[in-house]
């Protein structure tokens, strides 16, 4: 009845729908909480992949630093917020304390977008 095209197809988009729906309704990733405490996070890097919403650093709570295979949150700094003397050309990784808030966000190119509220060097 349909073409081994039109299986696939429809695969794909409930494989899709899965990954979307995994988000609630409010966009934020449904195990990302906000941390008022001061919590180990590792800053692998510039996500410099181009899609929709993609980009800004990548930040990990995990003990693995590399990049696009750490499960990651993305951090993108608004114009005039403070970046805690993080840029495109700092070291990688960075081993940092951190506060942070979620950030309602529907992307599915990370686990999350977070905002820093403070940030301190830790020790590696």
């Amino acid at each position: 009845m349909y073409s081994k095209l039109t299986t696939i197809m429809i695969i794909g988009v409930l494989c899709l729908s899965a990954c979307v729906n995994q988000k609630n309704t409010n966009g934020k990733n449904t195990t990302m909480e906000n941390k008022t405490d001061t919590v180990d996070a590792i800053i692998i890097g510039f996500d410099a992949r181009r899609c929709q919403c993609c980009g800004g650093f990548m930040v990990t709570f995990s003990n693995d630093p590399t990049p696009y295979k750490a499960d990651h949150y993305q951090w993108r700094p608004k114009q005039g917020q403070e970046t805690f003397g993080v840029s495109h050309s700092s070291k990688f990784p960075m081993y940092v304390k951190i506060k942070y808030k979620a950030v309602a966000s529907d992307c599915v190119a990370s686990k999350g977008e977070i905002e820093i509220t403070a940030m301190e060097a830790k020790q590696k």
